[in-house]
């Protein structure tokens, strides 16, 4: 019990820190990120580029989150959240991997992609608080 206790704890203060991640990026100005962006792909032509990147992107989109779940998991969180979870992430990888392919082909970052960037985040949030009603619930109260 007091493992699971621990576990909880610790998914929780994960899950406010990406939450904070979130709000941060949803309260970023368009222009903001466009210099942002111009930042990027400097460091991109000074350091040569793309295997950084896959690495990044399998760090941030695959590792990171599978060890979140797993996680989530030791914490007694239900395999249904964790389902949706993983749609999620999914969902947000390939969104985010889209729009960076698109800005290092030189292609841009447009405001319909920033707004669909907001749209996600918010709906980040409201699985970061999810996982949170969830962590904190006594099991069982769920079903």
């Amino acid at each position: 019990m007091l493992s699971v206790l621990f576990f909880s704890k610790l998914s929780a203060v994960l899950t406010v820190l990406y939450a904070g991640m979130n709000l941060h990026q949803l309260t970023s100005s368009y222009a903001y990120l466009l210099g942002k962006i111009d930042q990027f792909r400097a460091l991109l032509a000074q350091t040569g580029g793309g295997s950084g990147l896959i690495r990044l992107n399998l760090l941030f989109y695959v590792l990171f989150p599978v060890a979140y779940l797993a996680l989530l998991r030791v914490a007694a969180v239900e395999p249904w959240v964790l389902g949706l979870l993983t749609a999620k992430f999914a969902f947000t990888a390939w969104m985010d991997i889209r729009a960076e392919r698109r800005i290092v082909a030189g292609l841009g970052y447009t405001p319909r992609q920033h707004t669909a960037s907001k749209i996600d985040n918010v709906l980040n949030l409201i699985a970061a608080a999810a996982v949170i009603e969830v962590l904190v619930k006594p099991a069982g109260s769920f079903s």
